[in-house]
């Protein structure tokens, strides 16, 4: 199985979501998932990653950009519990690598079925630049291989 994790959608807060415990948020956000449509998932796709399953590993908030390590660190820590000898993890971002242990991860590396892929964020210059895409595609290529 392949997950897609990513850190949080933007919008206002949902306060129930605030208040469970990052087990329960860890389930609850497998059945919501994450980047279901939009240009980040057009983004995503034409990279030709594909997915199984996706999640966010924060609740949503309408700041822009706003983290919180221990509870990202602890549903990443959750997740890996629960993962397959053969699952592969899609990691969106620095911070989401980080939260897996897998900083020095660049885009399109791989390790032990983690491979880090660049925020789709449209703030993201990485995307703007053909060769950035085309070296992605063949780096990952040869991992999944």
């Amino acid at each position: 199985m392949i997950y897609l994790v990513s850190e949080r959608w933007n919008a206002e807060r949902r306060p129930r979501y605030d208040e469970h415990p990052p087990e329960r948020w860890l389930r609850l956000s497998l059945r919501l998932g994450c980047y279901q449509f939009g240009l980040g998932r057009d983004r995503l796709l034409s990279l030709g990653l594909t997915w199984d399953r996706s999640l966010n590993l924060l609740t949503p908030s309408p700041v822009v950009g706003e983290w919180d390590t221990p509870k990202a660190f602890e549903v990443a820590r959750l997740l890996l519990a629960q993962l397959a000898p053969d699952d592969e993890v899609l990691m969106l971002g620095r911070r989401e690598a980080r939260a897996f242990g897998m900083e020095i991860l660049g885009p399109g590396q791989s390790y032990g079925g983690f491979t880090a892929v660049p925020h789709p964020s449209g703030l993201n210059r990485w995307w703007n630049d053909p060769a950035n895409l085309e070296t992605f595609r063949c780096s990952c290529t040869t991992a999944r291989r």
